[in-house]
């Protein structure tokens, strides 16, 4: 971006316009960013008239003055026209605070948390102070389960809506948590009802789902956890779903902080339960009876994200390393009993799994690895690169056609 007028910020492509064009462009940006301030600062009774330019009728005046902003957001995305810094949490705060309010419609605040969510993920986007994340984490209880069976009627539809575009918003949140909120701080939140899995697995799923959307493991945040979650991950026979969400927690640990955590252990214990719990062949246990599955309670299903599979290969892609030797070997022969089941003749239900495990594993490594061979990408591939198995090419390869070299 760079500069067209005095005080205000133009995008590259607008100024690719012809000129009559850019100063046209520039003088609306101007109106239509300080319509957005005044809205996002003003109460919402009565909207100044600087926000006509982005205002729609509405039926109460604090929907009006909300409608009114969450169509300017987008219109200002749209047309790529910048806002300051300063402006990204005036706005964002605004469109959350009506998100969450229960008198704004249902449909509204669906839209808000849209707009929300579309300003949390531009770059330059930055939020002093953080969200409070407790804020929209009642909200979902509120609005989707405690209030399940005396919810007043508003469309199924609409409430589907307004479930996606909320918990997409609280996803959103774990690159704008507050400075206090450390790993520990969130594990601690969540900690007690997830150790219930066994007396109350209801309150437990659900507690567990919130904290896998904003458990913090980048920089140098808390990993004191991973002895626990481990513990935790075992002590539920078989869930595909309770095995998925500790997996992709693993994963984004691994991943943003390598050599940090010994995952021998969980390695080996993911693996091991995913022929059990999602591929139903019984990996080096022919006789055993595979228990009975564990599925996520239907009140809690819309908060899951993660696929057993997917968050598998990325766990296991990202736990190798050469001072874990253990983890290597383990992958070696883990890849080298599955080329077992890639063959014709040993086809059976659990082959399309076994074919989306090895693409996901396939792809996970290739980003590592092309991650650690670009400086830029904040890895220092001469402490972290690993040359891939030698005797695990063949069966990949032969499964996706392509060399892993």
């Amino acid at each position: 971006m760079a500069g067209a007028t005095a005080g205000t910020m133009t995008h590259r492509y607008n100024l690719a316009l012809p000129e009559v064009y850019r100063d046209r462009v520039s003088g609306e940006a101007a109106l239509v960013r300080r319509g957005l301030v005044t809205l996002a600062s003003s109460d919402w009774a009565a909207p100044d008239d600087d926000a006509s330019v982005v205002l729609e009728c509405y039926e109460l005046p604090e929907e009006r003055a909300l409608c009114a902003l969450e169509k300017g957001v987008h219109k200002c995305l749209d047309l790529k026209y910048p806002l300051r810094l300063e402006d990204y949490s005036l706005i964002v705060r605004a469109l959350i605070r009506g998100a969450v309010s229960q008198s704004i419609e249902l449909g509204l605040r669906s839209k808000l948390c849209r707009a929300a969510a579309r300003l949390l993920s531009k770059r330059e986007c930055e939020i002093p102070g953080g969200i409070p994340w407790r804020t929209l984490a009642d909200a979902i209880m509120r609005e989707h389960v405690e209030c399940m069976h005396g919810a007043p009627f508003t469309g199924r539809d609409v409430r589907e809506n307004h479930c996606r575009s909320l918990v997409n918003l609280f996803g959103k949140v774990i690159f704008y948590l507050p400075e206090e909120d450390t790993a520990e701080v969130v594990w601690g939140a969540f900690i007690e009802k997830v150790r219930e899995v066994e007396s109350d697995p209801d309150t437990a799923y659900l507690a567990f789902m919130l904290m896998s959307y904003i458990l913090p493991t980048r920089g140098e945040q808390w990993t004191g956890w991973t002895k626990e979650g481990m513990d935790l991950l075992e002590s539920v026979e078989s869930s595909p779903y309770w095995d998925a969400l500790w997996a992709s927690m693993f994963a984004r640990t691994a991943k943003h902080q390598p050599n940090t955590v010994d995952w021998d252990q969980c390695i080996t214990t993911s693996c091991s339960r995913i022929s059990l719990s999602v591929w139903d062949c019984r990996l080096a246990r022919l006789l055993h009876i595979p228990p009975l599955k564990r599925h996520c309670p239907r009140h809690c299903f819309f908060l899951t994200h993660a696929d057993p599979l997917d968050s598998t290969a990325l766990f296991t892609a990202y736990a190798l390393s050469p001072l874990q030797p253990t983890t290597r070997m383990y992958l070696e022969r883990f890849i080298n009993l599955i080329e077992n089941y890639c063959h014709p003749s040993n086809s059976g239900r659990w082959s399309s799994s076994i074919a989306s495990f090895l693409q996901y594993l396939t792809h996970a490594l290739m980003l590592r690895v092309s991650a650690e061979r670009a400086r830029d990408k904040g890895w220092s591939h001469r402490s972290h690169f690993f040359r891939f198995p030698q005797r695990c090419r063949r069966p990949l390869g032969a499964s996706f056609g392509r060399s892993l070299c």
